[in-house]
Formats: structure tokens, sequence, C-alpha cells
């Protein structure tokens, strides 16, 4: 545990104001002097920064009693009987135990929601502990602006990648498709009309890939071409339209 925690000043006084008699006071300050001496006061920091409590949990926390070390330590229940603060926290376990039974509250349940709970019944929390789980809270809600308004600024700044994926592949489509225009209109092409699809996707890669203006990374790749096709093919077929048709004789006019 810190350093700190030898300070028995450092824990009283969040009970000082609670305290009403010498004897009770004696009482709480043996019973930290027997948490510091078996290194069991709860690390508030900690326990501040964990995103939830069980019921145990917080029935220790709010006595100062460090849960990580009370329930590995079993035999700390006995030595420290009698003692106030291990007490309380049975007490405060009872409670708890009974409310999760009942329906009032769940067995595990967000730091703020148990000790909100612990104050409606009558239960006393250390202030420090609950400090440092709403400074904790506050500062989870203050992230939380933050992503969003980064996330805001991203949606203004321009597309996103997925955005650019799709609008690249638009536009690759969108030069094949002219490309097979020019083709189809050009005096000068003398290959038309293809053999087949395997010799137009040839011609392509030939005069728009290795030749020409070189459009790597396009989709005019012969094997780029070939699974676009196949794709292209089943739509067609959809509707009754021929992928790949023969030239039709005079008898079938």
């Amino acid at each position: 545990m810190k350093d700190s925690y030898a300070n028995i000043d450092d824990y009283i006084e969040d009970k000082l104001a609670d305290i009403k008699s010498q004897k009770d006071k004696a009482s709480f300050e043996a019973s930290i002097r027997f948490l510091i001496s078996n290194s069991a006061v709860a690390d508030f920091d900690y326990w501040s920064k964990v995103p939830r409590w069980t019921t145990a949990e917080t029935a220790l926390l709010i006595n100062f009693i460090e849960p990580r070390v009370w329930f590995e330590r079993s035999q700390l229940i006995t030595a420290g009987a009698g003692l106030s603060l291990i007490k309380q926290s049975a007490e405060a376990n009872t409670i708890f135990e009974r409310a999760v039974s009942g329906g009032q509250m769940s067995y595990s349940a967000h730091p703020m929601s148990q000790l909100f709970y612990a104050d409606k019944v009558g239960l006393t929390r250390p202030l420090t502990l609950l400090e440092k789980v709403i400074a904790v809270h506050d500062r989870g809600l203050e992230l939380e602006a933050d992503i969003e308004k980064q996330l805001e600024t991203l949606k203004k700044a321009g597309p996103s990648e997925e955005d650019d994926l799709k609008l690249t592949k638009r536009e690759n489509l969108h030069l094949l498709i002219g490309i097979l225009k020019t083709a189809l209109i050009d005096p000068n092409n003398k290959t038309l009309p293809f053999a087949n699809q395997d010799t137009l996707f040839q011609w392509l890669e030939a005069n728009f890939v290795d030749n020409g203006p070189k459009l790597s990374g396009k989709g005019l790749a012969y094997n780029s071409l070939r699974k676009q096709f196949a794709e292209i093919n089943t739509l067609l077929e959809s509707h009754n339209i021929d992928p790949e048709p023969k030239l039709r004789s005079k008898e079938d006019d």
C-alpha cells in the first residue's frame, strides 16, 4: 500500500464530523491502525477507476478496507473482530445482500450507484472515496464529449475511408464504361467485334494497362475484368440478357 497510508490523519479526517465521543474516536483509530498494520487500508485511487463494484467490495470500501487484501486473507476477519470498521463492513454487506435479494439493486454496479445507495440507507461513505469516484466519472464524461467532437470534426472534414473506397470503385466503373463506349465508336478500332469476352479482356489490358494510358490499379487488368464481368454476367442473365451473344443467322430474323 502507499506510504501515505501510514499517516492515520489522512483517514480519520473523513470521520471526525461524525464521531461524537472519544470512545467512538478511539475505536475508529484502533480499526485504522489494525488495517494499516495488515496493509489492508483501501486504495481509493485504484478503486475509483474500477468501472463496477460488487456489493461486497462496496461494503468494505466504505469502511476503508481493501477488498483485494480482505478476500485473500480470511484470518483478518477473526483478527479484527470487535473493531468498529470491521463490524460496520459486515453490517453493510448484510444490508446490500438483502437489497440485492429484494430486487432493489444489482450485485455489481457503477461505483456512483453503489455509493448513492449506501447514502440512501444511511451508511456512511468516506468523503475522499466519493470525491475520487466523482472526479473519475466526470473525466469519463469529458472524454466521451471529446470523442463526440472529434467524430463530428471528421464527418465535416470530408468523406470517410469507406466513402473514399466506394468513390474509387465508382470512378473505375465509369472509366471502364467510358473506355468500352469509346471502343464501340472508334473508327480506328479494327478488332471489333471481339470473338468473346476473353479477347475483350486481353484487348483492354493490352491497350490501356500495358500500353496507351497505362491505367494500373483501375480494375482493367485481365484477371480483374474477368472477376467483374462474372458478376455482370449473373446480373444480365437475371434479366434474360445473353451475356455473350453469338452472331445470328438470317434464318433467325
